[in-house]
Parts: structure tokens; sequence; C-alpha cells
């Protein structure tokens, strides 16, 4: 659903002021600041991605910065290959093993399939706790704490907190405004400007 605003308007000849709703388009994200995943902490490949992309000595923080800019890089291919999607593969597994026990009614069962079963049964666990801690960070939800697994909650959740954390209108003094997303950064620095002032070579003395 698209994010929405309702705007108390003038009420000009009416005893009533009407509401202006406004349904947003879905705009083009800046690039996305990055995020750790905690299962990334517990991946048996990190130590190794991170020592190997650490190849910058000496140069103080300028070397640190470099060095945290290659780590990063390797980080995020890191979480590409290993956790990107991890919704579908859950809803993927749940479908494989549904599938094979579907197959599991006739008897004797194979020792086979009890063995496929038992794999399926513990990648299952797996993912999906690895899915519900991913939408725990991202939805930062203190009740999640009492173990609820709806995922879907979970997943509203995060939407609505992407959504308060954006800015997509700004109203001037003037009572004019905003919606250029170009605009608003500039606003915001105009106004602490003038609150704060500006950097000048000489203190004016009192």
């Amino acid at each position: 659903m698209p994010p929405m605003q309702v705007m108390a308007m003038d009420p000009l000849f009416s005893n009533h002021s009407p509401l202006g709703l406004l349904v947003e388009e879905q705009r083009d994200t800046k690039k996305k600041p990055f995020r750790f995943y905690n299962c990334l902490g517990k991946h048996p490949n990190l130590r190794s991605k991170v020592q190997a992309s650490w190849q910058i000595q000496g140069r103080g923080m300028k070397g640190v910065w470099k060095n945290l800019k290659l780590v990063r890089r390797e980080i995020q291919k890191l979480n590409q290959y290993e956790f990107m999607g991890v919704s579908n593969r859950v809803k993927q597994l749940r479908r494989e093993l549904i599938d094979k026990q579907s197959h599991m009614r006739v008897v004797p069962i194979p020792q086979s399939m009890l063995e496929e079963e038992k794999i399926l049964k513990v990648e299952l666990v797996k993912w999906s706790l690895i899915e519900k801690n991913i939408y725990k960070q991202n939805s930062i939800v203190q009740w999640l704490k009492l173990g609820n697994p709806n995922t879907a909650y979970f997943f509203a959740s995060m939407k609505g907190r992407k959504a308060q954390n954006q800015i997509n209108m700004h109203t001037k003094k003037d009572g004019q405004v905003i919606r250029d997303p170009s605009k608003i950064p500039k606003e915001a620095m105009e106004f602490y400007r003038r609150m704060l002032g500006q950097i000048t070579s000489h203190m004016h003395t009192i």
C-alpha cells in the first residue's frame, strides 16, 4: 500500500475544514546504509573475509577508513550470497518439507526419506531463526522478546518504521509546503545555518 498523508485545509466559505488525502507514488530511495546483521557474526567465513580485506598498513585513520571500506564491500558480498532472499528460502524449504511428508504416508517408510525429512527440518528451523533475527533487527520491536514468530507483523512494522524515518514534506514559515526531495535538505541546512550562524574568520566583540 502506498504511503498516504492527510492535510487539514482552510475552510473557506464552509463551517468545516476539508481534509485533503494525498496518496504518494513510490519514490526511488537513496543508497541504503550498510547494516551488519547479527547472523553474519556467526558465519564461519566472516573472520577470513575480514582478515583478507584488511590489507592497508599504517597511514593512520585514513588507512583505517580505507580498510573499513574494503571490509564492508566483502561483508556485503557475503550477505548477498548467503542471506539474500531468506524469506523465499524459508518458503521453499517449507514447501519441500510438506511435499516430502506427503510421500511418507506409505508403510513402511523408506529410511532414505526419514533422513531427507530430518535434514529439511533442520534447515527449516535454521533459516526460520535467521529470518526472525533479521526482521527483529530491522523492525526493533520490543515485544519480539516474547517470542512471537509472526514475521508478517514484523515485516509490516519494518515498513512502518521506514515510513516514519522518511521526510516527505516540509512546511516553511510562510506556510508554503515543499515536497521536492531535492529541496527539503536545502531547507533543513538553511534552517540550521540561520540558527547556528556561519563560519567566520574573526569574532565580533560584545
